[in-house]
């Protein structure tokens, strides 16, 4: 994958021009969990009483290592975190080192869209907020269970239509019905374990995270006028996907059991 291909995915994942992924860490500084809430993730896996000194924790698209490190920390697994951005990898480590956990975590800068073709072997493999950046939910899940061993778990962090109206909207197109959702999440005979509503939860976690988005932005702005267009863009990208999330998307937690074909 060409460089300039995976700082475009990076940009689009962040809904922003490329020119603006050197201010990320300014932006988003403040916000730890960018993906799917720990203590979800957590209370998910708790329940399945996997050993902690054998399970492998794979969380792709790991950002600042908010699930891996949680994960490590009060479940004790191994985990792996891949993400494409190195200051969100540098923050993770600082985050592991801090819990104590530097041990049980690794992170590795790469494109998850190549480490899916060469993982095997985990227990559960975590995908959050992501979008569909690996196809719709039935190719999402036939490349994320070629990661995990049988009768491990795929966990991923989205939603689903909440009407059947598509949403207008780049980056929105494997949004379909629930019905229609879990039929594909299920495509490859695998188990549907469990199923969460996040809806008032995402609610609140966007509108928090717009503030401090907002916040960063304008203290930005002050040392570097220049931006102002481009701040200012984001800023209305940001609002707009939070309106969009409230209002067509309703948001779920899944938790998939691969079963053996």
């Amino acid at each position: 994958m060409k460089e300039n291909d995976v700082e475009k995915s990076i940009a689009d994942s962040l809904e922003m021009d490329t020119g603006m992924l050197p201010f990320v860490p300014e932006l988003l500084k403040g916000m730890w969990a960018l993906g799917s809430s720990p203590e979800l993730v957590v209370g998910l896996l708790r329940p399945l009483g996997l050993a902690p000194e054998r399970t492998k924790l794979l969380d792709l698209g790991c950002g600042k290592g908010a699930v891996a490190v949680t994960v490590a920390h009060r479940l004790g697994f191994s985990a792996v975190g891949i993400d494409a951005c190195e200051a969100f990898l540098e923050e993770a480590r600082e985050r592991a080192a801090e819990r104590g956990v530097s041990h049980r975590c690794r992170f590795e800068l790469m494109d998850l869209r190549l480490y899916v073709k060469k993982a095997s072997g985990f227990d559960v493999v975590v995908f959050a907020s992501l979008g569909g950046l690996l196809g719709g939910y039935d190719q999402l899940v036939g490349r994320l269970r070629r990661t995990v061993r049988p009768g491990g778990h795929i966990l991923i962090d989205d939603g689903f239509l909440k009407g059947g109206i598509p949403v207008q909207r780049a980056g929105y197109g494997h949004y379909i019905a629930h019905a229609q959702t879990l039929k594909q999440l299920t495509a490859h005979g695998d188990t549907l374990a469990q199923e969460i509503l996040t809806i008032e939860q995402n609610r609140r976690i966007n509108q928090e995270y717009l503030a401090i988005i907002k916040q960063n932005a304008m203290a930005l702005l002050k040392n570097r006028p220049e931006l102002e267009d481009s701040l200012l863009s984001y800023i209305r990208q940001q609002e707009k996907e939070c309106e969009v999330l409230d209002t067509q998307i309703t948001g779920a937690i899944w938790l998939i059991r691969r079963e053996e074909k």
